[in-house]
């Protein structure tokens, strides 16, 4: 009928440049009796089967090559992380061409469990609304990234909050980026009345490269929240237990321990594997390395090129991987009794006179003063006079003499010249006192102006490439 003809002719026209692609509408597929697949070459489990591109929250995206073997392990390990059953009701928002919306939906759609999909701006739009649809259809296992958990703070009321009945969702996944130890109480307090338990909260960890899940908690856990010493940490890489209240206390969340079939290690500065220390003090002090990952399900290599319409095999980047087959994150962390704690990204390490600074520090410094657009702010890494220190319509900024630095950008839709102003030196002023330097710069501009990643997280390395060219 017209309903499968006008589909199949618009793809047959755009299949034109892929060599050996066969498009079927799906009653052509049923009236097959299932022989499409028969008539074809047999797939192996080391086959090609999808290309999942990174984020490019650091870098520019690269293409996973992910095998048949490598998805069927990353689904079996999420299905078995989050125990999917037969009474749950799967829901996302996130977008399919995200590793965590597709392989979310994926290992819903492989363990028959009911998916409910929204489109993102569904959830970017109106939040509330999203989540009354969400309990309406009964959904129960769900991944988001945490900025997401703090949007729903913000547009659901208490009062409305405390109308709602959350005890069917039994798993809220929060990951695809750094877990906020603030944003996590924050969630839990305000949705704690409408019978959201700690232990429904599952912070957890992974990437593409891993067909996503890498670390997952025990079900039934709260979050683990460890109090650390912020500036030994960045400065020194070594972990200092402190008490919350402490002036330079820095909340780290667990994320779990390595799912089924996954192994995860900890690699010092000089590539070296440290012995398990312990955290009672009894042995030496916990230090942050790279987090290393190996498994089946951990992707073999990145797409290098499509010749003649067909994927080319995987190829290993120089030092995507140790001389010993482990795949390198990128991502700066360590372990407690066996749970993985990530401190940050090594390319987003900020560097003043010789020391270490965490970007996430100088963000959760400032970012709930009024006057911030919805608590977005990055830091960076920063050399020399930024561009736009005059001010503007657009811009603003309060700075120091040159030289390295930390530069501050942050959203607000203030537009009196005096209320930007005072924005960009509170700004400042908090900036540098929690974390004892001077040398901050403050860039202030307009809500939507912070470069994202098709997931939704800031690019802090992009917008310094902006700022540097004068285009923030």
């Amino acid at each position: 009928g017209r309903s499968t003809e006008q589909p199949a002719g618009v793809l047959g026209r755009l299949a034109g440049g892929l060599d050996g692609v066969r498009f079927l509408a799906v009653a052509e597929l049923a009236a097959s009796g299932g022989t499409a697949r028969a008539a074809g070459a047999p797939v192996d489990l080391d086959d090609l089967a999808i290309v999942q591109f990174t984020s490019g929250s650091t870098a520019a995206p690269k293409g996973v090559a992910l095998t048949h073997r490598n998805v069927a392990h990353g689904i079996a390990a999420i299905a078995a992380g989050v125990a999917l059953g037969p009474d749950d009701r799967g829901g996302s928002w996130l977008p399919m061409f995200h590793d965590m919306g597709l392989f979310a939906t994926l290992s819903a759609i492989m363990t028959g469990t009911p998916m409910t999909v929204w489109s993102p701006s569904a959830f970017v739009r109106d939040p509330a609304r999203w989540l009354r649809e969400f309990l309406a259809a009964g959904v129960s296992v769900s991944p988001a990234p945490n900025f997401a958990y703090d949007h729903l703070v913000e547009a659901v009321g208490r009062d409305e909050a405390a109308g709602l009945d959350l005890r069917r969702w039994r798993v809220a996944l929060n990951g695809a980026e750094p877990v906020s130890a603030a944003s996590v109480e924050r969630f839990l307090a305000h949705f704690a009345p409408a019978g959201f338990t700690p232990e429904r909260m599952v912070p957890v960890y992974g990437m593409a490269e891993a067909t996503l899940a890498v670390t997952f908690p025990p079900l039934g856990r709260p979050p683990v929240v460890i109090w650390v010493d912020r500036d030994r940490l960045a400065a020194d890489g070594v972990v200092v237990a402190v008490g919350r209240d402490h002036p330079r206390a820095k909340g780290l969340v667990g994320v779990g321990m390595p799912v089924r079939g996954m192994q995860v290690r900890i690699a010092g500065p000089a590539g070296d594997i440290p012995a398990g220390p312990r955290w009672d003090g009894l042995g030496p002090p916990l230090r942050v390395g790279e987090i290393q990952i190996q498994g089946g399900a951990v992707t073999s290599g990145y797409l290098t090129g499509q010749p003649a319409g067909r994927p080319a095999a995987a190829a290993q980047p120089a030092g995507a991987f140790t001389a010993d087959g482990w795949l390198r994150t990128g991502d700066l962390g360590f372990l407690r009794d066996d749970e993985l704690f990530v401190t940050g990204r090594d390319k987003e390490m900020i560097i003043v006179r010789g020391v270490n600074y965490y970007p996430q520090d100088a963000e959760q410094a400032v970012r709930d003063l009024p006057g911030l657009y919805r608590h977005r702010v990055v830091a960076f890494a920063g050399t020399g006079r930024s561009p736009g220190a005059a001010g503007g319509p657009a811009s603003s900024a309060v700075e120091n003499a040159g030289g390295e630095n930390i530069t501050l950008v942050g959203e607000t839709a203030l537009e009196n010249p005096v209320d930007r102003a005072r924005l960009a030196e509170d700004l400042r002023t908090a900036a540098v006192a929690a974390l004892g330097l001077n040398e901050v710069v403050v860039h202030l501009v307009g809500p939507g102006a912070l470069p994202r990643t098709s997931s939704g997280k800031f690019q802090r390395l992009a917008a310094g490439d902006l700022v540097r060219r004068g285009e923030l």
